[in-house]
């Protein structure tokens, strides 16, 4: 799925092109899938990922989202939320569908998953100076229906997003697989989706099902 910075760098994008009643909260939104408490065998919840038994096809079931929030996407809050989900449905349809990333390696294993890390973490410094980002500020989501889903470690979460400003780019100086362009081509492609769903949910219906990018993988 797409960096914290990847997402923060979208919510800069979409800010700067339409209006969100609560910008802060909105950024905070954009994190929330990412921030589970039990690392383990919650984000595939908070993330709302499908997976047809028969063909394997896997989506982000945002009409899922939309059903058990549709009410609360006014919120800035919730429609970040909502937005990290389109954007994460677009990131692995755009890396295994569109980009085909898995064909570049032997096998898609934690070795490959470790070299994409290390190719977000290029990313970093110049990601944060071109989209201007900060670190959120945490907030109080014990009474929000939202951390009903599974619980969340916000602050700590934060804690990590922070180490990204001081941790130096890593070695090799160059990305294995994903680069800088690459983040760039499909922010275009996030954040024109992102927007064209928010107008429709300020014309009173959402449009997105998730189906739109199935990938397989």
């Amino acid at each position: 799925m797409a960096s914290s910075l990847i997402h923060l760098s979208a919510a800069r994008r979409i800010l700067q092109q339409t209006p969100i009643p609560d910008p802060e909260r909105f950024r905070l939104g954009e994190l929330l899938p990412d921030t589970a408490r039990d690392v383990q065998h919650s984000p595939k919840i908070l993330h709302y990922k499908k997976v047809d038994p028969q063909s394997q096809v896997r989506i982000f079931d945002l009409a899922a989202f939309r059903k058990e929030f549709g009410d609360h996407l006014g919120d800035s809050l919730y429609l970040g939320y909502y937005c990290h989900l389109i954007q994460d449905a677009i990131f692995r349809w755009f890396v295994f569908s569109y980009k085909h990333l898995q064909t570049t390696v032997p096998a898609w294993d934690a070795e490959t998953v470790q070299k994409l890390y290390h190719d977000y973490s290029l990313q970093n410094h110049p990601l944060i100076d071109h989209y201007q980002i900060t670190v959120p500020e945490a907030i109080d989501l014990s009474d929000e229906p939202i951390s009903r889903i599974r619980p969340l470690d916000v602050p700590r979460f934060l804690e990590g997003v922070e180490e990204y400003f001081v941790t130096p780019a890593p070695e090799p100086p160059e990305p294995y697989m994903y680069t800088l362009e690459d983040t760039e081509e499909f922010l275009d492609m996030a954040c024109e989706a992102c927007l064209k769903e928010i107008h429709h949910l300020q014309n009173g219906v959402g449009q997105l099902t998730g189906h739109e990018w199935e990938y397989q993988h």
